[in-house]
């Protein structure tokens, strides 16, 4: 008999809450797993292998992905050691580029600070910059000029 019930849900005679539930399927899926690995040792060797060039293939495609480059050619056909050289280099030009933007940005930013004091200008902190005066036109004058009129008394 058929009967339909919600997604996830359980039938009524399991009295199994869903973590149970979940354990006991991923035990019976890791059972059958090893019941059906008739393979031998060797092989087991090769596939962790073939299992770890594929993590370190996809590690470095998602990094020339991120970095908007393309792949190398042969990249699948490295070997292990090749694979893991060729990350690391990856991630340390990664982190050198990164280092690089924040001390750009470092340098920018105390630029700007040492303007803004030059300029008089404050970021949410008056008073601690002062602001210059405007320039005083200065006229030397002659001497036994009078101090009123700017006339020289001339005899």
């Amino acid at each position: 008999k058929f009967e339909a019930r919600a997604l996830g849900s359980v039938s009524e005679g399991e009295e199994k809450d869903g973590r149970t539930a979940a354990l006991d399927a991923a035990a019976k899926r890791l059972a059958e797993q090893h019941a059906s690995d008739n393979l031998s040792e060797e092989q087991r060797k090769e596939l962790q292998i073939k299992r770890k060039k594929d993590a370190l293939v996809g590690k470095i495609k998602a990094h020339y992905a991120t970095m908007g480059g393309t792949e190398p050619l042969g990249l699948a056909a490295s070997s292990i050691e090749t694979l893991q050289k060729h990350l690391s280099k990856l991630k340390n030009r990664i982190d050198a580029g990164r280092s690089e933007r924040v001390e750009h940005a470092r340098t920018e930013e105390k630029k700007e600070k040492l303007n803004n004091m030059v300029m008089g200008i404050t970021k949410g902190t008056p008073g601690r910059c002062i602001k210059p005066q405007a320039p005083v036109a200065y006229e030397p004058r002659a001497l036994g000029s009078s101090s009123t009129g700017g006339e020289t008394n001339e005899e």
